[in-house]
């Protein structure tokens, strides 16, 4: 199953290795003039890969991009284009706008507590870890935080969830989410594999370092991603599940039967209390007389609110876009890895509605005998026989399905269903909505087969219970990153390198402010030899190909042999040679090449460098060393000895085949050069792949 809906160069004193975390500061400058009014505010964002914008508005131009945490300067502020408040910042050298709620200006002081520092001291808890559990602490000092010491060095953890198709991200992320190690980046075509069908590709280090790294999300957002999974009834109540689902389809109702644990308490009830139906009143459907019963809404079908409950029915929305306004493919790493299909199927649910749209007082004509219940009631009764946070059940379905609950997984479609795309992988010629679907179909385990809401839902806690929690995998964070128990690294619950921070945002919405006023249980790993600071986001863009898809020497062979890869190369040539001609030719037509072209040979040895410049600014230099020697090359007519075609760009030197070329007028031969007395100065028209 999988989850979607993604520098400092210090390093510990005394060791060589650089950090896998690489310091980004973002080049730019003011690009407004700012009212000496106002008073800078520091603050911080509230949210991943936060765009700041040259204006308020989100058609203006993307100057960079901020993590979670990021501190920031409050310049000004201003109504947008879209009448929303905005933020003129400063942050990391860049000045730009960002909309008021991806900020928090919120300031908690915390008073130094004696106890609470101690008890840091004896968890073990690094300082850098120390700021943000304090800020935690004064906000909310009931909460308890477990430090989870790993034993595992930083370096080698983050490097373990690299190998083979561990860590994802969607293909249209920032170039500097994607990874280019070996087999995870084609240089000859300038683009990103698939391992998700082609909408998942590997993850960079950076990426992979920045939502590994704990110290980036002590927040009391995203914390939630570290919050212990167990059920606990006194504290997650339906009135808290409504809260967190409130807006999504899981909000909707679900047609049971007879078959139902729920069907006979869904009856008792009729007349008394329901569940709220699509169109906003409550459904319960007398199963002899066919006949419906409507009653006014508020009320919970099978009364699971704990002492104390309280209702929280308008719950702040995300900061950020809502997650999974789209379908979410999703991966089981367990059992294997694929896409989900996007596209909306006969019967699909909507926001307000079940699956198969029962949540009308037409239910019972269409079906006949059942009645309608909430997806809370089912999320409470999952939880119930799994002894599974309701709250985190939710957060994986929406996190798999997306808020809309568009995808074929659960349309009914089939007459089955998979809300957590358990099994959901390519294999044996199905997709992996296909082999989801009849993984639910087998009859066996987890109450398969799965050919109800209910019992998907319930049978799919069951097996992340068995599975996952049983294995010590007990918060978001540890399914994702597995960094504890005989299976380290193995049994991840998703391959999407940002799930566990997404689902832990989602979770924390389902909390009021009631509920987060009690005790609550958070485990936070720590490893050996992490960077001083915080792995900060990478924000690069751009096509990062600066390898070369051909480099000559004019006339000459050069040693070894030219490789896209090999950046040392030597030519020795006669005394008699004066000057020579570097061509190269580049693989992404937006790369920029320097060095290329005539090249005078006024020293016995010359060096030259030829720096390949790809477009998100990356450079890689490949040296040729020339030397003079008696029996040197002489130099011939010019070979081009060019293969493969690409997105090619050539600077200064021979013409390529199928490319127009510019040429001077006659000028003094040099060794090396064509005998037509001609030397191409320019090369217009070269590519033969997309910009």
């Amino acid at each position: 199953m999988k989850k979607h809906k993604t520098k400092s160069l210090q390093h510990s004193v005394g060791t060589a290795l650089l950090s896998l975390c690489l310091l980004l500061t973002p080049a730019g400058t003011a690009l407004n003039a700012l009212p000496s009014a106002y008073a800078a505010q520091a603050a911080v964002i509230r949210g991943t890969n936060v765009n700041v914008r040259s204006s308020a508005s989100t058609s203006s131009q993307l100057l960079t991009s901020l993590g979670n945490n990021t501190t920031v300067s409050i310049l000004n502020q201003t109504t947008g284009s879209d009448g929303k408040v905005w933020y003129q910042i400063s942050a990391g050298g860049v000045t730009g706008y960002v909309r008021s709620d991806l900020v928090s200006t919120q300031s908690v002081a915390y008073t130094t507590d004696a106890n609470f520092e101690a008890y840091l001291a004896q968890q073990g808890f690094p300082e850098s870890y120390k700021a943000g559990l304090r800020t935690l602490h004064a906000q909310h000092p009931t909460w308890i935080f477990n430090a989870v010491q790993t034993g595992l060095d930083w370096n080698t953890a983050v490097a373990s969830e690299l190998q083979g198709t561990s860590s994802l991200v969607e293909t249209g992320s920032k170039s500097s989410w994607k990874s280019t190690d070996a087999g995870k980046f084609d240089w000859t075509s300038s683009t990103w594999p698939g391992f998700d069908g082609a909408t998942w590709v590997g993850a960079s280090r950076e990426i992979v370092a920045y939502f590994m790294d704990p110290r980036n999300f002590l927040d009391d957002s995203y914390v939630f991603q570290f919050a212990v999974h167990d059920y606990n009834a006194e504290l997650q109540t339906i009135d808290g599940l409504r809260s967190m689902l409130q807006g999504t389809f899981l909000s909707g109702q679900v047609a049971i039967d007879a078959s139902s644990p729920l069907y006979a308490a869904a009856v008792a009830a009729q007349g008394l209390s329901a569940s709220t139906n699509a169109v906003g009143g409550q459904t319960v459907t007398d199963a002899g007389s066919g006949t419906t019963t409507q009653t006014g809404s508020g009320e919970s079908l099978l009364g699971y609110e704990g002492p104390g409950a309280k209702s929280a029915a308008n719950a702040s929305s995300d900061t950020q876009a809502p997650a999974g306004t789209t379908a979410i493919t999703a991966t089981n790493v367990l059992e294997g890895t694929d896409s989900m299909s996007t596209s909306v199927m006969p019967g699909t649910s909507g926001p307000g509605m079940g699956n198969a749209a029962m949540g009308t007082t037409n239910a019972t004509n269409m079906m006949g005998g059942t009645v309608t219940v909430s997806y809370a009631d089912i999320l409470m009764e999952a939880a119930e026989q799994s002894k599974v946070s309701p709250y985190m059940l939710a957060a994986m379905i929406l996190q798999e399905q997306g808020s809309k609950g568009t995808s074929g997984s659960i349309s009914g479609a089939t007459g089955y269903y998979n809300y957590f795309n358990v099994g959901a992988y390519a294999a044996n010629g199905m997709t992996a909505v296909e082999r989801g679907l009849w993984y639910a179909a087998q009859s066996g385990s987890y109450n398969r087969p799965w050919n109800t809401p209910e019992k998907a839902i319930v049978g799919g806690a069951l097996f992340y219970a068995q599975n996952y929690l049983s294995a010590g995998q007990n918060t978001l964070y540890l399914k994702r990153f597995n960094v504890q128990g005989s299976n380290m690294f193995k049994h991840q619950y998703m391959t999407n390198t940002a799930g566990a921070a997404e689902e832990g945002k989602n979770l924390g919405k389902a909390y009021t402010d009631t509920m987060r006023a009690g005790i609550l249980v958070f485990n936070i790993p720590v490893y050996n030899g992490m960077p001083e600071t915080p792995c900060p986001m990478p924000t690069k863009d751009g096509n990062p190909n600066n390898k070369l898809q051909y480099l000559a020497v004019d006339g000459f062979t050069l040693t070894p042999s030219f490789n896209l890869d090999t950046t040392s190369y030597t030519l020795v040539v006669d005394p008699s040679v004066q000057m020579v001609n570097v061509s190269a030719v580049a693989y992404h037509s937006a790369a920029q090449i320097s060095g290329a072209g005539q090249i005078l040979l006024d020293t016995p040895t010359k060096v030259v460098t030829i720096t390949v410049t790809a477009q998100n600014g990356d450079q890689r230099n490949y040296q040729i060393t020339i030397s003079q020697s008696a029996g040197g090359q002489l130099g011939n007519t010019l070979q081009m000895g060019m293969t493969g075609s690409s997105d090619v760009s050539l600077q200064t030197g021979t013409s390529m085949p199928g490319m127009t070329t510019t040429v001077t007028g006659a000028q003094t031969p040099a060794v090396g050069v064509s005998p037509t007395g001609t030397v191409v100065t320019d090369v217009v028209a070269g590519t033969n792949g997309p910009m």
